[in-house]
């Protein structure tokens, strides 16, 4: 597309459109993210892709040749910083006896 510089793969998003929404290493979303990457490449054109925040997997995307990787995005910190909450406030109330 031309003016195009650069674009963004949300893996949620891209296996919601092939209908297995969440399934983000289902063979056609792992496919499609491949064949956007090559095609970015071709065209020089920079692009990213949503990871987790696991840091394994955005030095492999980076490997892969991603000119960015975010680490997750709102609702994973979200989720996360709320799971931590909860565990610290059942590990607390256990320790002093209160269930």
């Amino acid at each position: 597309m031309p003016g195009l510089t650069g674009l963004v793969i949300g893996r949620n998003d891209l296996s919601g459109s092939y209908g297995v929404l969440g399934q983000t290493e289902h063979p056609q979303v792992v496919e499609a993210i491949a064949k956007v990457l090559a095609a970015a490449k071709r065209a020089e054109t920079k692009v990213g892709i949503v990871s987790s925040s696991d840091p394994a997997q955005a030095l492999r995307w980076a490997e892969k040749g991603f000119s960015f990787v975010t680490l997750d995005c709102d609702d994973g910190y979200l989720v996360q910083a709320s799971q931590s909450a909860l565990n610290g406030t059942r590990q607390l109330l256990n320790s002093k006896g209160i269930k």
